[in-house]
């Protein structure tokens, strides 16, 4: 017999980990051709369309729309009808619900289970070789341990609105039985709760632990708008996009050592400047000079435009490849505007905006989005007074800037009222060392304040 072949979650871009299977276009049994697109995916940049291989029939979708799995991960199976679907071994840091256990442990120690008729999964497990399960009796796997519970216990804590897991099992092989939930109510006080029956009915429905629910509220009796205000304090599940960017950017704080620099730069010529340029229908933006004052001061201080890949060789780049942060709809986006240092301002100023009305129209493709060299971060905006930003993944540093604002300082010996603007670059301590930052940024300065360069 054959075997079908497996669909894979593509990998797009090296620093890409994980994707989100946003909606599948092709359904199950459907008949497919080569080129005929499959499913449409999420990455941490950008949503895109995965397309098939060969031809075929999707015999078989092993994850569900809006599920992030891995990259190169199976998703599903393709083939010829009576193709058999390859069995799929999984760890034991897999959450299964509401499955029907048909056989307990065989003599290589592995639990069989059927998801349904086409495809089983072996679930390796060395610690309950003593316990037998029962039929119906669910089985559940976490990242920390391994529940069983009988079908009594589980019913049981299904009408008190009890949530199990916690709850420690002194049946065969540590099974959470009726006697465990009943010692456990009586533990917490479950019988002191007072409840209207409009809010246990919505607490029965959202499937919320009661007792966590009275713990938080700690009152005589709960009403309905009360479960209300408590489902709202709940913690909600980020967004693809965030999470990505959580995972990505956690790992840069813990694994890339930050330092950052602060200057202050007089911007009060460049907004004149700016006003001429507009006078004479050249529209540019602060950003655009704040961006190629950085490029200038790249091309002078080659390292800041450095990584280390593994924090034991440093990687020269010797094109700019500037990376701009962008926020669009509270997720936060990196289009590369590339080999910027052989280009104009006006080439900076279109081609940024460009990329934005792109990001803005989810139009941005991982080229887009993919190996720039140093980025810039601008909340100025937002009327910002000061900020660090956390270096992007693949570069060595990052550039932080902030608001123009108003302020007395000293200029020409005097007293006088200058637009000044703070900009922080966080830097690699691995590659490049306080000294050469402090140059950098200085020229950085004195590249916006020196007008004969604009």
């Amino acid at each position: 017999m054959k075997y079908a072949i497996p669909i894979l979650m593509p990998q797009l871009g090296q620093t890409v980990e994980e994707a989100t299977l946003v909606r599948w276009v092709k359904k199950q049994g459907e008949n497919i051709k080569q080129g005929d697109i499959l499913f449409e995916l999420e990455t941490d940049k950008a949503i895109l369309e995965s397309e098939s291989f060969q031809d075929g029939i999707l015999l078989k979708i092993i994850v569900n729309e809006n599920e992030l799995v891995p990259v190169k991960s199976v998703v599903g199976y393709v083939g010829e009808k009576g193709d058999k679907i390859p069995l799929i071994r999984i760890n034991n840091n897999i959450t299964n619900k509401n499955t029907e256990i048909i056989q307990a442990y065989n003599k290589d120690n592995t639990i069989n289970y059927n998801i349904d008729n086409n495809i089983d999964i072996i679930v390796n497990n060395n610690e309950r070789n003593n316990h037998k399960i029962q039929k119906n009796e669910e089985f559940i796997f976490n990242e920390i341990t391994k529940v069983f519970i009988s079908p009594r216990a589980k019913n049981l804590c299904k009408i008190k609105c009890i949530e199990f897991l916690k709850i420690k099992g002194t049946g065969p092989g540590n099974r959470i039985i009726e006697k465990d939930v009943v010692n456990y109510m009586i533990k917490y006080n479950y019988h002191l709760i007072k409840i209207t029956p409009s809010a246990k009915n919505l607490v029965i429905n959202k499937k919320i632990d009661l007792i966590k629910l009275s713990n938080y509220y700690r009152k005589k009796r709960i009403y309905l708008n009360d479960v209300y205000k408590y489902i709202q304090s709940l913690p909600q599940p980020m967004t693809n996009n965030r999470k990505f960017l959580s995972k990505r950017l956690t790992n840069s704080f813990k694994e890339i050592p930050h330092f950052n620099l602060t200057v202050s730069v007089d911007m009060t010529e460049i907004v004149e400047i700016k006003k001429r340029y507009n006078y004479k229908k050249k529209i540019y933006t602060l950003n655009s000079f704040i961006m190629k004052a950085a490029i200038l001061s790249l091309n002078k201080y080659t390292i800041i435009n450095s990584m280390t890949p593994d924090g034991e060789n440093i990687q020269y780049n010797t094109n700019i490849n500037l990376g701009i942060a962008v926020e669009v709809n509270n997720s936060l986006m990196v289009p590369v505007i590339f080999n910027a240092n052989y280009k104009s301002i006006l080439q900076i100023h279109n081609e940024v905006k460009e990329l934005i009305n792109k990001a803005n129209n989810n139009k941005l493709s991982p080229t887009d989005l993919n190996d720039s060299t140093f980025t810039i971060s601008n909340l100025g905006m937002n009327s910002v007074d000061d900020f660090n930003a956390i270096i992007n993944p693949g570069n060595g540093a990052i550039l932080a800037v902030s608001s123009i604002i108003k302020k007395p300082v000293i200029y020409n010996n005097n007293i006088e009222i200058r637009d000044m603007m703070k900009a922080t670059l966080s830097a690699d301590h691995r590659v490049m060392d306080g000294f050469i930052v402090a140059e950098f940024m200085n020229f950085f300065k004195n590249s916006l304040e020196n007008t004969s360069i604009w």
